[in-house]
């Protein structure tokens, strides 16, 4: 069975797929077999045949220089650019949790690691029938630990600190935080050093915009998994 960190987001758009795919990238780029996972994707496009891929899945996959088939790194694929629960609604396909995770535990028995991405930020609603299932509920009940990201500016750490307490409140075992987009301004500095001190929420990448590949030594990367 894998070793497995989820990657999820302070709120939607905040690079988390650029952070899963770089994360990917570095683990493959010394030996080691890596899959990548995302329970549910809003927001796709159609191919030329008509079928719906995630550009999210796609890019993953391309920069983390993965071999496995779209199909199996996303089982729920939604058209509508809503949460994963309206867009599954509009669209008549349920998410199914239980699908999502055979999915998963399919990846789990063929790969030494797993990035597992989350969908929005860490409240976003997967399904509210029969009953309410939040992200944060998956990643509790699947015992995964987690690397917070988060856009590096103005508000960086609010939502950083109200997004930590959530997860850590619910027994979620969270590895520190990655900033995205960073630029190394004086706010985004200061931002990092009151995270990291003050919260006691360890800075874990510094992620600037375009790059190629992240800047962790592989070893390190490897202890965010459990």
């Amino acid at each position: 069975m894998s070793k497995n960190l989820y990657v999820v987001g302070t709120g939607t758009d905040v690079g988390k797929t650029y952070a899963a795919a770089l994360i990917a990238k570095k683990l493959k780029d010394a030996g080691e077999s890596v899959a990548y996972f995302k329970a549910a994707a809003s927001g796709c496009e159609r191919d030329a045949g008509g079928r719906l891929f995630s550009g999210d899945v796609r890019h993953a996959l391309t920069i983390g220089g993965l071999v496995e088939e779209e199909s199996e790194a996303c089982p729920f694929l939604y058209e509508a650019a809503v949460s994963p629960h309206l867009a599954a609604r509009w669209e008549g396909r349920p998410f199914d949790v239980e699908v999502a995770r055979a999915a998963f535990l399919r990846l789990s028995e063929r790969y030494d690691y797993v990035v597992l991405e989350g969908a929005g930020g860490i409240f976003c609603p997967m399904s509210l029938e029969p009953k309410r299932l939040l992200l944060i509920d998956i990643i509790q009940s699947w015992g995964t630990p987690t690397l917070l990201v988060s856009e590096s500016g103005l508000g960086a750490i609010n939502a950083i600190v109200a997004s930590a307490l959530a997860l850590q409140s619910a027994g979620v075992e969270l590895k520190g935080v990655a900033y995205n987009r960073y630029h190394g301004t004086l706010m985004e500095e200061d931002n990092v050093a009151t995270v990291s001190k003050s919260f006691d929420l360890p800075q874990r990448a510094l992620i600037r915009e375009n790059e190629v590949e992240l800047q962790v030594e592989v070893d390190e990367v490897r202890s965010w998994f459990n």
